[in-house]
C-alpha cells in the first residue's frame, strides 16, 4: 500500500486523530478524494440530499470508518487488471465477491444485536478476499511463464487460492496495522473448519462468525445465479456454512429477491 494510505490508516486508529492532517494527505491522492466525495454523496451516508463538493465537509459526513472504506476501495481498485483476460473472466468475480461481502457483512450485523459494528464488518468483508487477489495476480503471472495452457478454473489454481488466501489477507491485515477488531476476525477465520468451529467462534466471536457466513452467502449466491446450486442443494449446505439466524434470514432474503427476478 503507498506511503501515504499506510500513513492516513495509522493515524486513523488514534480516537484524536487530526482532521487537518488526514484532509492534506487525502488531498495528495486524487483518487481517494475522488471516492471520499463519492461516498459522501451516497445514500448511505448523504441523509440530507444536499451535494457535498468540499473535502472537509466529505470527511465530516462520512467519518473515519467511511475514509477507511475509500482508502481500501481505492487500493482494491489499483489490483484490478481490467486489459487481462483471465481478469476479465475470473479475477473480475472475486472483486464483485468483495463487495458483496462487504455488504452482506454489514447487513446481518444490522439484524443482529451488534448494529454498532456494521461500519467495521463493512471494512473486513470488503478485505476478506483480498489474499485471493494477491494469489490469483501472482498465479497469473507465474503460470503464464511455467505453463501458459493452466487457467485460473484448473483445480490446481483453486487449491492454491484457497488454500493461501485466507491467511496472506490476515498477514496483510497484520502487516497495514489494522485495528485489532479487524485483525482478529481475519487470523478466526483461519480457525474455521466445519461446523462445530463455526458455531464455538460465533459463540464466543460473534463478529467473526457472522464475517464467514456473509463470505458462505456471497458464494452461495453465485453458484445459484449460475445455476449450479438447486434450492434444495442449498438448504443442505446452509445447515453447515450458516449458524446464526441473521445470516439464515439474510440468505432467505437474497434467494427470494433472485427467484423474483428470473
Amino acid at each position: 500500500m503507498p506511503l501515504s494510505l499506510t500513513t492516513l490508516i495509522n493515524e486513523l486508529k488514534s480516537d484524536e486523530f487530526n482532521t487537518e492532517l488526514l484532509i492534506s494527505i487525502i488531498n495528495k491522492e486524487p483518487m481517494v478524494a475522488a471516492k471520499v466525495i463519492e461516498l459522501a454523496n451516497s445514500a448511505k451516508y448523504n441523509h440530507h440530499n444536499k451535494e457535498i463538493t468540499e473535502l472537509k465537509s466529505a470527511f465530516m459526513t462520512i467519518g473515519a470508518n467511511g475514509l477507511s472504506e475509500g482508502i481500501v476501495v481505492h487500493y482494491l481498485k489499483q489490483m484490478t487488471p481490467t486489459s487481462n483476460v483471465y481478469f476479465k473472466q475470473y479475477g473480475n468475480k472475486i472483486w464483485l465477491h468483495s463487495l458483496e461481502t462487504g455488504n452482506n457483512c454489514q447487513e446481518i450485523l444490522a439484524l443482529s444485536k451488534f448494529p454498532a459494528d456494521s461500519a467495521t464488518a463493512y471494512l473486513i468483508g470488503l478485505i476478506l478476499n483480498l489474499g485471493a487477489m494477491v494469489v490469483f495476480q501472482l498465479l497469473i503471472q507465474a503460470f503464464s511463464f511455467v505453463n501458459p495452457n493452466c487457467t485460473p478454473d484448473s483445480d490446481a489454481f483453486k487449491s492454491i487460492l484457497k488454500k493461501y488466501s485466507p491467511r496472506i489477507t490476515y498477514q496483510i491485515a497484520k502487516f497495514w496495522q489494522l485495528p485489532e477488531k479487524v485483525t482478529q476476525t481475519l487470523r478466526l477465520q483461519l480457525n474455521i473448519t466445519d461446523e462445530v468451529s463455526l458455531a464455538n467462534i460465533s459463540t464466543k466471536y460473534p463478529l467473526a462468525g457472522f464475517t464467514f457466513e456473509a463470505n458462505a452467502i456471497s458464494q452461495i449466491k453465485l453458484l445459484f445465479q449460475e445455476n449450479k446450486l438447486a434450492a434444495d442443494e442449498i438448504t443442505e449446505i446452509s445447515q453447515t456454512l450458516l449458524y446464526s439466524a441473521e445470516s439464515r434470514a439474510l440468505l432467505s432474503k437474497i434467494l427470494t429477491e433472485q427467484q423474483s427476478e428470473r
